[in-house]
């Protein structure tokens, strides 16, 4: 699925879904953070958090 950057935090991003949902994306160690808000990714939804946010995986363009 397609996401937008909707917001850049220290631990990771804030997407946007769609329909006004949003999901999470956790950097992992010392991952690039060269993001952008507006950017737009391709990604898939690997688990849930505790408060019910979707939590997302980035997926290669490749793959979709």
């Amino acid at each position: 699925m397609t996401a937008k950057v909707h917001q850049i935090r220290t631990h990771g991003l804030v997407l946007d879904l769609g329909g006004g949902i949003r999901g999470m994306y956790k950097f992992e160690g010392d991952e690039e953070t060269e993001f952008e808000i507006g950017d737009t990714l391709q990604v898939k939804c690997t688990s849930f958090s505790s408060k019910g946010i979707p939590v997302m995986a980035l997926v290669d363009e490749d793959d979709v």
